[in-house]
């Protein structure tokens, strides 16, 4: 992505129609996703040019994503009820993630990596697009708008810090968005696309992120996965 018109086109058009399930259902994302494809027309610029290694990574992320939700389900006595569960929610949390992987995370990504050169300086703008990623979940819950602020606490903010770290390492090391989409989809399919229970409450999407981030096994996983991702960049940058 180097054209900031289409970048900036691209984000306003996501923002606007990307959260629309309750008038548009399903098709918000689905027009989202189809005028990208128009606008730039080259998978491997969406990061989805993927080889038989990056399908299995997709796939290999989503069940160590779906055992960990087991995990913290029997773990945390966390029940779900997909009572709205249909085939239309199921088409837009597919096209949801898919959006923001893309829109908000590999686009732009990509745009800042075509203009930042070195090691650290790239470092550098992975961390603070990883912060900007936590701190606007925060803005999300907390803004003036919003009937009654619901804040994260620390270990969500972390926690998030973490997985938005994973996410840009990502791309930057695969240019591709399967390892970020395959997390970022099963986690939504569990914990947010639900009602989700804890003891008999039902939990708002805040209160989600407050309980689950403060179990230490989503810090070791997000911790390890992030070592994986390292590892692998730098073994590729030592072969080439």
């Amino acid at each position: 992505m180097k054209n900031s018109r289409q970048l900036i086109l691209i984000l306003l058009l996501h923002v606007s129609l990307c959260y629309t399930y309750a008038f548009l259902s399903f098709l918000g994302p689905l027009i989202v996703l189809v005028t990208i494809a128009l606008i730039i027309r080259s998978p491997s610029r969406l990061g989805f040019s993927w080889t038989k290694l990056d399908a299995l990574s997709f796939v290999l992320t989503g069940i160590v994503t779906a055992l960990l939700a087991f995990y913290l389900g029997r773990t945390l006595d966390i029940t779900l009820w997909y009572h709205v569960f249909s085939g239309s929610s199921i088409a837009y949390i597919l096209g949801q993630t898919l959006c923001e992987e893309i829109c908000l995370g590999f686009l732009p990504m990509q745009y800042l990596a075509a203009r930042i050169v070195g090691f650290f300086p790239r470092f550098v703008t992975v961390i603070a697009m990883s912060l900007t990623f936590a701190i606007g979940h925060q803005l999300l819950y907390t803004h003036p708008w919003r009937i009654q602020a619901d804040p994260l606490n620390l270990s969500a903010i972390i926690g998030l810090f973490l997985f938005g770290a994973l996410r840009f390492f990502s791309y930057l090391v695969t240019k591709k968005i399967a390892i970020a989409w395959g997390i970022h989809l099963t986690w939504n399919l569990f914990f947010i696309a639900p009602d989700l229970y804890h003891r008999g409450e039902l939990l708002k999407e805040p209160q989600r992120f407050r309980l689950l981030f403060g179990e230490p096994l989503v810090f070791v996983t997000l911790i390890g996965a992030l070592g994986i991702v390292l590892l692998a960049g730098a073994r590729r940058r030592l072969q080439t």
